[in-house]
């Protein structure tokens, strides 16, 4: 019989007395493929509904429910069958309300696009947020959960969402997400932090947005700048969307939108305005033509700046694709020890994956020897340069999207170098108990190149070693950097 279903079924639409229900396919094994699905419904705190109905049987992921009893809760299932019989259930694990409108999240009020906080002082995050059920609020940094511990706070108090974090540090600099969720859908809002020490910088920024909240005339004559910019959305085909950035600059910007690098003009889908410095365009009903890279270009007598993002418009839940690997990786690989590990795949997903990589089951993370690569044909590809013994063992290929993922393995076996390297000289490496030395100055780790967004905090670290110890300095364009940049050199 087939393995159940991956996750309980989702409501992805719901009326007055129907909802439709979607699922994942169970994942691929030695059973035989499935041929249906049974779905059945439990009447919730009602006489007689203490019992599972069947409502149907479907040869797809998908089904609509009709006829239910409207503002009752029900909890459903789903049973997958293939020619050997049926399969274990999956259902629901919260009850669905049917009939009551349903209220996808919005944020009445948006974290800032960008903040600086004082180290060692308190800085509270709020937002608002409305919905029908209550959404449940998650906070993230740099892509990870945060939990409530010690230094910092996660809240919510009716519609309001806090985060507090006490006597703020250097690393807690980063960009911080709110995400709102039900089952109408997810929204979210960020702001970038940057852990400034002194206070005349910190105190400079509350002067301008002091500024920026009254009257922009009496900072002066300002160049355009952005103070929110563009974020990328994705949206379902004939679903309204927003793209909404702040700017400000004296004399008052004019701002202009482009998409795909043509003009774009008002008309009975498009419209644009402006409100207190943001700057707002709207399309009303989407196609899936209205895809694209979008420009909003604000100018006046001084200059000009551009912010971008990326809009996706699509068919919906409905024509997602979970991952497959249409070409996994090979069951045994064997590389010599010092060559180049290459290991490729390709994988077929909508929307795009995120590609994670694991050894042994930990997961490998991007270095000076690790490489791994995904292009927009779904090819996946992971190069170890200087293969050692250590670089053996079972290395999985993760690939997720919104609707799943899928998995391929394989093993690597290092040969030992049949070449006798003891003619040539070796360049000194850091080992756990084996610290390198050498008289003259030597860099160990060597600075890497890097991008950031302005008002990112960049690190740029390099190791040295030198006998007696070596004095480092640090040049921007030929020239001495200050130490007023927080030059903080690791010998």
């Amino acid at each position: 019989p087939p393995e159940p279903i991956p996750a309980e079924p989702l409501v992805v639409d719901s009326g007055r007395n129907h909802v439709s229900l979607s699922w994942l396919k169970p994942p691929p094994s030695d059973a035989a493929p499935v041929i249906a699905y049974k779905v059945e419904a439990w009447l919730v705190g009602k006489d007689g509904g203490a019992r599972w109905t069947e409502l149907g049987v479907t040869p797809i992921n998908s089904f609509d429910a009709f006829n239910l009893q409207q503002r009752c809760e029900y909890h459903f299932r789903v049973t997958p069958r293939n020619r050997y019989g049926w399969g274990p259930s999956v259902q629901t694990s919260h009850p669905v309300l049917v009939g009551v409108p349903v209220q996808m999240p919005e944020f009445t009020k948006i974290l800032p696009g960008q903040l600086k906080a004082l180290s060692d002082r308190e800085i509270t995050l709020e937002c608002i947020v409305k919905g029908h059920p209550k959404p449940d609020v998650i906070w993230y940094k740099d892509g990870l959960e945060l939990e409530s511990g010690d230094r910092m706070s996660c809240r919510s108090l009716g519609s309001v969402c806090k985060l507090t974090i006490v006597s703020v540090r250097d690393f807690d600099s980063g960009r911080y997400t709110c995400e709102a969720t039900n089952r109408a859908g997810r929204v979210s809002t960020f702001a970038r932090l940057l852990v400034v020490s002194d206070p005349k910088i910190f105190e400079a920024d509350n002067e301008l947005k002091r500024n920026i909240e009254t009257d922009l005339s009496l900072v002066g004559e300002m160049q355009p700048q952005f103070t929110m910019r563009l974020r990328d959305r994705r949206v379902q085909v004939t679903f309204p969307v927003r793209l909404t950035c702040q700017c400000v600059g004296f004399p008052l910007p004019e701002v202009v939108w482009f998409r795909n690098g043509k003009e774009v003009e008002q008309n009975d889908r498009y419209t644009i305005w402006n409100d207190n410095n943001f700057y707002t365009l709207e399309i009303s009903r989407t196609t899936l033509d209205d895809g694209g890279r979008y420009t909003a270009t604000a100018r006046n007598n001084l200059g000009s700046v551009s912010c971008h993002c990326n809009l996706v418009v699509d068919k919906g839940i409905r024509a997602y694709i979970s991952p497959d690997f249409y070409c996994g990786l090979d069951p045994l690989y064997v590389f010599r020890e010092g060559s180049e590990i290459r290991l490729s795949a390709q994988v077929e997903a909508y929307p795009s994956v995120g590609v994670t990589w694991h050894r042994d089951g930990a997961k490998l993370r991007p270095s000076r020897r690790i490489l791994a690569t995904l292009d927009h044909n779904g090819f996946v590809e992971l190069v170890i340069a200087d293969a050692t013994p250590f670089d053996a063992g079972i290395y999985t290929c993760v690939a997720s999207n919104a609707v799943g993922q899928a998995e391929s393995c394989c093993r690597v076996t290092i040969e030992p170098s049949s070449v006798d390297h003891s003619d040539k000289p070796t360049i000194p490496r850091v080992t756990e108990g084996d610290l390198p030395y050498s008289k003259e100055p030597m860099f160990i780790t060597k600075p890497r190149s890097s991008e950031a967004y302005e008002g990112d905090t960049v690190i740029i670290h390099c190791e040295v070693i030198g006998d007696p110890k070596p004095d480092v300095f640090w040049l921007r364009d030929f020239l001495k950097v200050s130490s007023s940049q927080s030059i903080s050199p690791s010998i």
